[in-house]
């Protein structure tokens, strides 16, 4: 067949397409995308801050034209100690917000619900795995934050110091972190289920004075133990400070280890310490 004759041979039709699968009905409905919309009553909307998407919008529009405004009044709201002189010094690519301004965490956190009728609400409501049930108003939270950060500073922890939170999710981790927020210590979380290995690391390059522990905490129904497992790692090292750590008495034996290594340490209970 010549090459002009097998030009003029119709093409062969394309294969038709498959139909598509019929939906199954027993198919698995994605929840990754959420719709819905669930209104709040018109009492919570009467009492709430923002009080309709209007307002919302509203608001961010003016976060967006004018932030050295919108952000320098809704900063106001905070309790400072030293008022800040300008709201943002922008120097692309570095920004400092709010500059000459001083103001603690945990005096915002606390101290500032003190003198309304906030300090008789609850400020922590806690549940543990096995059923127990803490509550703490502001007023409450407040007296116990003011006597762990009296126990640091009785341990030479300054402002500046590092301070490790190795603890489970226990009202005393938040007790912790705001007593180092209130005398200016630095607080590094480190989370339950990492190795000792990298415990040890953090310890290390952080250059902490201070480990804050329990030992041990619930997880899923399981027990697990902070002490033998994380810390066994640190078992003889020194550290470049004291080494202060608390024990709750969750799971097993309660103590405080006050000494710069951790073998031949002195075991007191949490409850000694305020004594």
């Amino acid at each position: 067949m010549s090459k002009k004759a097998a030009a003029k041979k119709p093409a062969k039709a394309a294969k038709a397409a498959k139909p598509a699968a019929k939906a199954s009905s027993t198919s698995s409905k994605s929840l990754l995308v959420e719709n819905r919309v669930f209104k709040p009553d018109a009492a919570f909307v009467k009492r709430a801050r923002i009080n309709s998407m209007a307002q919302y919008k509203k608001m961010h529009a003016e976060s967006l034209k004018n932030p050295d405004k919108f952000f320098g009044r809704e900063a106001k709201e905070l309790t400072w100690s030293k008022p800040f002189t300008k709201v943002l010094d922008w120097k692309c690519p570095n920004a400092k917000w709010f500059t000459g301004g001083k103001l603690n965490v945990s005096e915002n956190c606390l101290d500032r619900h003190l003198n309304s009728p906030r300090k008789t609400k609850a400020a922590l409501i806690w549940e543990g795995e096995p059923g127990e049930k803490r509550v703490y108003t502001y007023q409450q939270l407040h007296r116990e934050v003011c006597r762990f950060a009296n126990v640091l500073k009785r341990h030479k922890v300054k402002k500046g110091d590092r301070v490790i939170i190795y603890m489970p999710m226990i009202p005393e981790a938040a007790i912790a972190m705001l007593a180092c927020t209130r005398i200016g210590a630095v607080h590094s979380v480190i989370f339950g289920g990492f190795s000792a290995e990298s415990i040890k690391d953090r310890v290390l390059d952080s250059g902490a004075a201070i480990i804050i522990t329990a030992d041990g905490g619930y997880r899923r129904g399981a027990v697990v133990p902070l002490i033998i497992g994380g810390l066994a790692e640190l078992v003889g090292l020194r550290l470049a400070m004291l080494f202060l750590m608390i024990t709750l008495g969750y799971i097993l034996s309660i103590g405080l280890w006050a000494k710069p290594l951790v073998t031949n340490a002195t075991i007191k209970n949490w409850k000694e310490l305020f004594t």
